[in-house]
């Protein structure tokens, strides 16, 4: 169970805490150069062209997902799948977040986050402990202009594919040979233009051709909730009070450990 939540939580912060959508993909090769997804070619990979209004509407509807540039609150359905852990099966959680500015919350199984008021607030209720620290910064990428992102998918090889289905479109970065993000989906109803869900698909990193040990991480997305204040969720004084200086834990939270870091 622990080494399930450690997956979520890798997959929360490399999901959630990109300026975009889009973002992961670039910046999960980016870094590493292209050079690297060149050693799965064969040949120089060509110099790809994207349909301008295709990639216009990529950059639209991932920036439903911009932690900079609006409030935003969502709960989705978190799923987990490693081709190189077959024992263990996919994993599933529900997962709640909001942030609003530098203000941000979010529940994930049997943990809460806060970061807001000036503090930072961290329980686990299935162990009984809560971290207590100073608001902590968010440091969201910024996604960059239109260019600026052809650019990079350009540069680690990514192709632009897209399928409709119904009321639904995917949206898709493609590269079966880069070395670490191979995938990266995007699905929207054409209608509302809301995003219905988001796939990544990783390579393994000891067999990055084999398909099989692939991991892959979606969202799927329940609801777009109005509420755009994270305190609202959970607030510092639910959790403990301060007098004088003194730190004492709310009678709800009475029988956990405080691990105070103020």
């Amino acid at each position: 169970m622990k080494k399930n939540i450690l997956y979520i939580k890798i997959a929360v912060f490399t999901l959630l805490f990109s300026a975009t959508a889009v973002a992961l993909a670039l910046q999960v090769g980016h870094r590493q150069a292209a050079v690297k997804t060149l050693k799965l070619h064969t040949s120089k990979p060509k110099k790809l062209k994207y349909d301008a209004a295709l990639l216009d509407t990529l950059v639209r509807v991932a920036a439903q997902l911009d932690l900079n540039a609006h409030p935003l609150t969502y709960v989705c359905e978190l799923m987990i799948s490693d081709g190189a852990d077959t024992a263990t099966g996919p994993i599933r959680q529900r997962l709640l977040l909001c942030k609003n500015g530098d203000d941000c919350y979010y529940k994930l199984d049997d943990t809460e986050t806060l970061n807001a008021g000036g503090f930072y607030v961290y329980i686990d209720h299935e162990q009984k402990r809560i971290l207590l620290s100073r608001q902590r910064g968010i440091q969201a990428p910024v996604m960059g202009v239109l260019n600026d992102i052809k650019t990079r998918m350009q540069a680690e090889n990514y192709q632009l594919v897209s399928s409709v289905k119904g009321n639904t479109r995917t949206l898709t970065l493609l590269n079966e040979k880069h070395i670490s993000c191979k995938a990266y989906g995007i699905t929207y109803n054409t209608l509302t233009r809301k995003i219905t869900s988001v796939n990544v698909r990783l390579s393994n990193p000891g067999q990055p051709e084999n398909t099989l040990m692939d991991k892959t991480i979606g969202m799927n997305f329940i609801s777009w909730p109005a509420q755009a204040s994270p305190i609202k969720f959970l607030s510092p004084g639910d959790v403990f009070t301060n007098t004088a200086g003194t730190i004492q834990l709310t009678d709800k939270y009475k029988d956990y450990e405080l691990v105070n870091n103020l």
